[in-house]
This record gives C-alpha cells, sequence and structure tokens, in this order.
C-alpha cells in the first residue's frame, strides 16, 4: 500500500502524467503515415477509379474532424480526458486490425500486388471485406484523440507573463526587435518541455515508419498490422498509470447548452420578449446587473449579470421563464438562461467568417489524396554508390511528409520573431486574423505550385508518349512535390493555429478553453467533406462546356487534368482571401490577456497538492451589493 501511494503520489506531476502517454502518442504518429497512404491503396490494390478513392478519403477525414464535437461533449460529461484515450485508442487497435483482415491471402500472394480481378468484381469485394467497418472505427478513434492527448500532456499547464521586455534578435546584417513578456515561473518552461519531447516522440514514429514499410513491411497487410500490434503496445504502456490518473471531473458540455437554447427559442417562438412586465430566468439570484455586454468573468470580482442583447433577438424568448408542463419539457431544457442566450449569439455570430474557414479544409484535403497519387505516378528511385557498387532504392512519400511537418514546426518561431513587434504595438490585437490571412496567402501560392509541377508532369509524359497511360511513370523526380508539400505545412502552421486563436478568443468564456481546437477541427472538416461538392461542380461545368480534355478527375491521376483543378482553386482562393478580409473587418478583436491561462484549468489541482485554492476576493475598488443585513444595519445607523 505505501507503495501505491508513493506511486499515486509521483503521478501528480503533469511530466508523469505525459510518460505514460508517449507510447500513444508514437503509435499514433506512426497509424497517421499509415493512411496517409491509404488512397493508393484504394485506386493501386482495389483498383477503385481516383474520383472514388478521393471521396473515401474526404469523407473519412471530415467526418473525424465533425465527430469531434460530440465527443468533446461526452468528455466532458461522461468519460473525462483518459477515459476517452482509453476507449478511442482500443477503438484505433481494432480498426487497424479490420484493415488488415481486408487485405486477403489470395489477392496478396507473392508478385501479385493489386486485386487480379476486373474492376466491379474489385469493389464488390471490397464492400463485402471489414475495410469500411474498420474505417468507420478509426474515423471515431482520431475524432477524440488529439483533444485527449494535448490535455494529458502539456494541455493543463497554466503560467502568468510578466511586464513586456524588449529583446533584439540578430540574422547576420538584419537585427530585429522583439518585444517579449518574461514567465514568472518555470510552468512556462515545464509546458515547452513537455510539447517538445512530444513533438519529438511523434516525429521518431514517422521516421521509423519510413525505414519499416520500406525494408520489413512492403505489403498493406503487413503495414496495417504492425501498426496494430504497436498501437496495442502503447495502450499497455497507458493502462500501467491509467489507475493511479486523477478521476475526472465532469460537467455540462456548453454545446449542450447551445440545443438546448436553440430548442426552447424554437418552442417560444410565439412569446414576445420585448413586452413589459416579462420576466427573464437570469440564473442565481445574487448576481449584481450590468450593462449590455456578454459575460465576463473578472478574475477579482464575483460573476455580474448578463443582459440581453439586440442581436439575434428571436433567440431572447428562450430566457422567459414558463411554466414546468410547457410542451411537456423539463423546466432545465426550456428555461435557459440569459447567460446561455448570449453565449448562443456569440457562437452563431462565428458562422459568416467560418465559412471563409472551409477553403483551408478543401485545400488541405489535396495533401492526402491527389499529392500523394502525383507522388506515385513520379520516379520515385533514387541511385548512390557504396563501396564502388551502384544501389537503388525506392523512397518513400512519407519523406515529403515529413518534410511539411518541419515546415509546420518551423514558420510557428518564425511568424513571432518578424510580426510580434508589430502585433505588441497594436496590444496583441489581429494577431489570429493576420495569421489566418497569411495561411490563406500561403494557400494561394500553393495551388499555383501545384499547378505548374503537374503542367510539367503531364508534358514529361506527353513528350514520352505516356499521355492518358493509367499505369505510367513520369520520368522526373518525386521530389518536384516538395515545395507544395512545404508551402503547405506553412499554410497549416499559419492558418490552423491562427482559426484556434480566433475561435479562442472569439467563443463564449466557458467554450475558450476546452473548445478551441475542436471547433477548428470541426470547420477543417466540414471544409474536406465539401471538397467532394467541389468537384462535382466542376464535372458539371466541364460537362456544359464540352471541354475537349474530358473530366478534370478521370479514373487515374495520368487520365486527369490536376493542372486545371488546381488552376481552380487558385481562382476560388483569390475570392476567399478578399471575402475574408471583408468579413473579418466586422469583428472585434479582443486583446491578449496580462495573465494567460493559456490552456484548460487542471480541475483536480486540490486533490493532486492536498491544498485549497486560495479564495477570490473582490478589489477594494469594487462595489458589492450589500446583504440584507447589512442594508438593515446601515438603516439603523443613519437613524
Amino acid at each position: 500500500m505505501e507503495l501505491l501511494r508513493r506511486i499515486q503520489g509521483w503521478f501528480k506531476y503533469q511530466e508523469c502524467q505525459a510518460l505514460v502517454v508517449l507510447g500513444l502518442i508514437y503509435s499514433n504518429s506512426m497509424a497517421v503515415y499509415v493512411l496517409t497512404n491509404l488512397v493508393t491503396f484504394l485506386t493501386h490494390f482495389w483498383k477503385l477509379k481516383l474520383k472514388h478513392a478521393v471521396a473515401i478519403m474526404n469523407i473519412k477525414g471530415g467526418a473525424a474532424g465533425i465527430i469531434g464535437l460530440v465527443e468533446a461533449a461526452l468528455i466532458d460529461a461522461y468519460f473525462g480526458h483518459a477515459g476517452m484515450l482509453l476507449i478511442t485508442s482500443v477503438l484505433y487497435s481494432i480498426g487497424l486490425g479490420l484493415l488488415v483482415m481486408s487485405v486477403p491471402d489470395r489477392f496478396f500472394s507473392k508478385g501479385v500486388k493489386s486485386c487480379p480481378a476486373g474492376e466491379k468484381l474489385c469493389s464488390s469485394k471490397l464492400t463485402a471485406s471489414p475495410f469500411y467497418w474498420g474505417l468507420a472505427l478509426i474515423v471515431l478513434a482520431k475524432a477524440g484523440q488529439g483533444i485527449c492527448l494535448r490535455a494529458l500532456t502539456f494541455g493543463k499547464i497554466k503560467f502568468k507573463r510578466g511586464p513586456p521586455e524588449m529583446k533584439v534578435i540578430k540574422f547576420g546584417f538584419l537585427k530585429f526587435e522583439v518585444r517579449r513578456r518574461k514567465v514568472q515561473d518555470k510552468r512556462k518552461r515545464q509546458k515547452n518541455i513537455i510539447r517538445n519531447t512530444c513533438k519529438i516522440v511523434g516525429t521518431a514514429g514517422g521516421i521509423t515508419w519510413l525505414f519499416v514499410s520500406s525494408i520489413f513491411a512492403p505489403d498493406w497487410s503487413h503495414r496495417f498490422l504492425i501498426s496494430a500490434c504497436v498501437m496495442a503496445i502503447g495502450i499497455a504502456i497507458f493502462l500501467i498509470g491509467y489507475a493511479f490518473l486523477s478521476p475526472p471531473q465532469l460537467r455540462a458540455s456548453p454545446l449542450t447548452n447551445m440545443l438546448r437554447v436553440l430548442l426552447a427559442a424554437f418552442l417560444k417562438r410565439h412569446l414576445d420578449s420585448t413586452k413589459q412586465g416579462t420576466e427573464f430566468n437570469y440564473g442565481n439570484e445574487d448576481q449584481t446587473p450590468q450593462g449590455q455586454g456578454h459575460n465576463q468573468r473578472t478574475p477579482r470580482g464575483p460573476k455580474k449579470r448578463t443582459t440581453l442583447t439586440d442581436h439575434c433577438r428571436w433567440l431572447n424568448n428562450a430566457a422567459i421563464n414558463v411554466p414546468g408542463n410547457f410542451h411537456c419539457f423539463p423546466i432545465g431544457w426550456i428555461n435557459c438562461t440569459v447567460d446561455e442566450v448570449e453565449e448562443t449569439k456569440l457562437l452563431l455570430r462565428m458562422v459568416p467568417i467560418s465559412a471563409t474557414f472551409l477553403l483551408y479544409g478543401v485545400i488541405k484535403s489535396n495533401s492526402n489524396t491527389f499529392f500523394i497519387a502525383q507522388g506515385y505516378a513520379m520516379k520515385r528511385s533514387f541511385h548512390f554508390i557504396l563501396r564502388k557498387k551502384q544501389h537503388q532504392i525506392q523512397l518513400p512519400i512519407q519523406i515529403l511528409r515529413l518534410m511539411a511537418g518541419f515546415a509546420t514546426s518551423a514558420v510557428k518561431p518564425l511568424y513571432r520573431i518578424v510580426f510580434e513587434q508589430r502585433i505588441e504595438r497594436m496590444n496583441g490585437r489581429y494577431s489570429s486574423g493576420m495569421k489566418v490571412g497569411l495561411g490563406m496567402l500561403a494557400a494561394l501560392v500553393c495551388c499555383k505550385v501545384a499547378w505548374l509541377v503537374e503542367y510539367i508532369r503531364l508534358k514529361s509524359l506527353k513528350e514520352h508518349g505516356l499521355s492518358g497511360h493509367p499505369d505510367a511513370i513520369a520520368p522526373i523526380s518525386v521530389f518536384w512535390l516538395s515545395p507544395q508539400f512545404v508551402l503547405m505545412g506553412i499554410m497549416d502552421g499559419l492558418a490552423r493555429d491562427g482559426m484556434e486563436d480566433f475561435f479562442k478568443y472569439q467563443v463564449p468564456e466557458s467554450m475558450r478553453k476546452r473548445y478551441a481546437l475542436v471547433l477548428t477541427e470541426a470547420v477543417i472538416g466540414w471544409g474536406k467533406i465539401l471538397n467532394i461538392g467541389f468537384i462535382m461542380i466542376l464535372d458539371v461545368v466541364v460537362e456544359k462546356l464540352r471541354v475537349e480534355d474530358g473530366s478534370w478527375i478521370a479514373d487515374t491521376v495520368n487520365q486527369s487534368h490536376l493542372d486545371h483543378f488546381y488552376a481552380a482553386l487558385v481562382v476560388v482562393s483569390i475570392a476567399n482571401l478578399f471575402i475574408f478580409a471583408y468579413v473579418a473587418s466586422f469583428y472585434t478583436y479582443r486583446d491578449f490577456p496580462e495573465e494567460e491561462d493559456d490552456e484548460e484549468e487542471d480541475p483536480h489541482e486540490e486533490i493532486k497538492t492536498g491544498k485549497k485554492p486560495d479564495k477570490v476576493e473582490p478589489a477594494p475598488d469594487e462595489e458589492t451589493e450589500p446583504t440584507p443585513d447589512e442594508e438593515t444595519e446601515r438603516t439603523i445607523r443613519t437613524t
């Protein structure tokens, strides 16, 4: 028992909690690199059409982001981060196991690297196999793993920033004066150490998979099997420390409150909220009234009452008090508070600018579909001389994915160095909008570069008499794709982080620390699904215009005209960039707080440290509402 108590005390530190999660981070990174090439598994092995395979990949990625909203609500209300991480990891391992069973041995004998049957027969056999069941489990697993891994590693570490100070950074003859805020405690350093450790472990998983896939597991069945086994080992490591983790603190999800407000507003649509004498539900009666505006909790005083605004006035009916038997619904579902109504208005207010974020998901989806298909249709062999002998190896396409990851990691500190001084002059405002704008500009350049590279690839096929051949390999190196992969990584580092920061400072206070990442993934998911509709619209337009080249997305990548597809994305990106700049000008941007909790607060701080948190006392200059006893005593003294 003494040993168990010591181990439990050891796990109160965030570094120890992160250690048991590193195995899942490593296995998750390997599985991601396996599933990256899934489009070639569908087109080369099962002989699906390129358009069909791309639709499957986009639905897979889009559904994972959208379902993340539901799993985030389940984390808050039922399972907690550790419980959800365990469930999703088990589902991930089972899903990879079902993918192993979707590769029949009779189709994967020695020397046979694709389905030997016809196209229709292969498609029917794929439908009869457990492939789609395994893919569905993987979608459910990926939806909740990102938020759980972040929360259990560095997501709950809090730190405070001190006063700003100037620091000069030199790059040769160039000098940059950066205004930085010194961290007052060691928590920021601790967070950076854990975050960088997680990045190193994830990168190690990807690099390991490069050697495993090219040397030990060239077959698809072996790739899926090794990934499933590594995921099972990561689950076993996590189970060692699972029993010693702090129990979750369950709470109601803000998304549930939003659904309640929409339902109550619909059921009370016949009521008039502007009528005098209407009684609204303000929640706790001991709150002091405040003027117009949405709810904010100050670090010194108590929560103040929020009044209803005129924006989306039709939602104000949800806060009207009605009898308990109204439409046979419980009072808790019908009588929403004013705070909940105003928070719902803030969420609906973000819909217009979120629509401009969808194009990021459309462009992002191409990195796992068309970019990979192009890479396998280009020369991937690499010749080198060792001990006076010439050797040849096939470079895995995942090297380009690693280049994109390194570009994402490099652009974040570069952005802080170049733009932080200008952002500090504006007290931190407009940082998220500037990030998203630069990310969209990088996306525009990425589509332009992809357009030129695909034009060169198709031209080389035509010069060698291989134009339109479904299995032809273009006689140009696969490293021609490296610029567009690097630009895709730069887009991720700018636009994705900018979207997350934007949601963090625009959503209600109850969602700011926990749902910024989830909302970002959901918007990207809708964008990936929207890419399917974009391809269908292009097919209809090309068919009506009767273009001589035919459909831009044909059965194979060599028979397609992806250069025209990327050109269409360039035009849409230019239009979307101007629309984003116009819509973003209507939003108000809050300043970055001086005291920053940065991420979610740890609800088990009292359990881990054994100390009760300090009581929050109102500031001396704040007026609080007197109690009835104090009011009576004051009246007696005055008399």
